[in-house]
């Protein structure tokens, strides 16, 4: 009997090692599933998922679009849809908030921006770490700009410590920030910071003028 998606890609995440965590990945695509009205094999097949590509970080980027649907119902943001790949896409995920349809992509950060040990513990870079951001800001603008909704949204997301764990809500927020004001971004632009322990939207949906 042929293997469903599903099926292949449980086993693909047991070839990674990662065989403890399958049933909290299954529950996250189920819930995807449920968010989005998309099928479970369609949630997989639109994350991009190849079984080919048998790397973690591979597997890191899958779950970051699904971390980032769920991100974006907490956040209120209705008629969500993960996009298909094909040659001529230019967004990960379509949603919608305020009236507003959003082109939303999905950028997956892990511990590049760190420096070497001091002593027992990471210190975070911050000006690698805002570096990192503006350079994915910069390669994301050109692929949602061919676009066709008028707001855009770009999510990080960070799956790996120490990071998470050294930086504070406070200074996730500025570091943000900043590389919005550096990126000259304009007003149909946001930027969403997801870690699971500090994950916010800049500027703020409610308040931002349209």
């Amino acid at each position: 009997m042929q293997k469903n998606t599903l099926d292949i890609f449980l086993e693909y995440i047991s070839k990674l090692g990662y065989g403890s965590s399958i049933a909290k990945i299954t529950s996250l695509v189920e819930k995807v599933s449920s968010v989005t009205n998309q099928s479970i094999n369609e949630v997989i097949r639109c994350s991009d998922f190849r079984e080919q590509e048998l790397s973690k970080e591979k597997l890191e980027s899958i779950i970051a679009e699904l971390r980032s649907v769920m991100f974006l119902d907490n956040n209120n943001f209705k008629n969500i849809k993960l996009i298909k790949s094909s040659k001529n896409k230019s967004s990960d995920i379509y949603a919608e908030n305020l009236n507003r349809k959003f082109d939303i992509e999905v950028t997956c950060l892990t511990n590049t921006y760190s420096r070497g040990k001091d002593g027992p513990s990471y210190i975070l870079d911050n000006d690698k770490f805002l570096r990192e951001f503006t350079g994915r800001i910069t390669t994301k603008i050109d692929q949602l700009k061919a676009g066709v909704n008028s707001y855009k949204m770009i999510i990080f997301t960070m799956n790996r410590y120490p990071e998470k764990a050294l930086t504070d809500d406070k200074e996730y927020r500025e570091l943000i920030k900043e590389a919005y004001n550096q990126s000259k971004l304009s007003n149909d632009y946001y930027l969403g910071l997801l870690t699971g322990d500090v994950d916010f939207i800049y500027p703020n949906l409610e308040i931002k003028q349209i």
